[in-house]
C-alpha cells in the first residue's frame, strides 16, 4: 500500500503519498529505484533504474551593460535584458555625448556559426532574424542625443539560439561585445 524509493544503492524515503523530489540541481542526474509494499509490509523487489537529468538554469532578467562608440565618434549606453522563458531582449539606449546614431539594422547577435539580424516586420522574421519592436514615436534609428533614452523589445528570436550559451553581440559593425549568461 505504499512505496520505498532507493537513491545510490540507500532508502531514501517511505511514504503512502505521492512522492515530490526536492531540492534538484539544474543540469543534474538524478538516478532511483523503487520498491512497493503491500498492507501486510510484504515488500517487492528493486526495479530497473530509472534516471533523468533535470533542464539546465535559465538566466533570468540577466543584464549587460556596454559602452559604445558609434561610427560617428559619439557615445552612446546600452543596456540589453535577456528574459530566455518569452525568448526577448530588452534593448535600451541613452546617449551620453554628441548624438550618437543608432540603427536596429546594424545590429548582429553571434553565437558559434550562426547569426540573427533584426527587422520591424514580423514578415520578414526568419531563421536569420528577429523582431524589433520600438518604443512608439521612435523609428529604431535616429540620434539618440545625451540624456535621451529610447528602447525597444526583441522577439521571434531564431529557434536556434541559446540563452545559456555566450554570444556577441554587435553594434554598429565596429563595435563587438562577448556576453555570458
Amino acid at each position: 500500500m505504499g512505496s520505498c524509493v532507493w537513491m545510490d544503492n540507500e532508502l531514501w524515503s517511505a511514504t503512502l503519498v505521492p512522492l515530490c523530489l526536492y531540492p534538484v540541481f539544474p543540469d543534474q542526474l538524478y538516478c532511483y529505484k523503487v520498491t512497493a509494499y503491500d498492507a501486510v509490509g510484504n515488500e517487492s523487489g528493486l526495479s530497473n533504474t530509472a534516471c533523468a537529468t533535470t533542464f539546465p538554469s535559465q538566466t533570468i532578467g540577466k543584464t549587460w551593460n556596454m559602452t559604445t562608440t558609434p561610427s560617428s565618434g559619439d557615445i552612446m549606453n546600452i543596456s540589453i535584458t535577456s528574459n530566455p522563458t518569452n525568448r526577448t531582449f530588452t534593448m535600451t539606449y541613452t546617449g551620453v555625448a554628441g548624438d550618437p546614431f543608432v540603427s536596429y539594422a546594424n545590429h548582429v547577435f553571434v553565437q558559434g556559426a550562426n547569426q540573427f539580424n533584426l527587422f520591424i516586420l514580423s514578415s520578414s522574421v526568419d531563421e536569420d532574424t528577429a523582431l524589433f519592436t520600438r518604443d512608439s514615436g521612435w523609428s529604431g534609428s535616429g540620434n539618440i542625443y545625451p540624456g535621451v533614452t529610447k528602447s525597444g523589445v526583441i522577439s521571434q528570436i531564431p529557434s536556434w539560439f541559446s540563452f545559456n550559451t555566450p554570444f556577441t553581440f554587435v553594434f554598429d559593425y565596429r563595435n563587438s561585445f562577448l556576453l555570458s549568461p
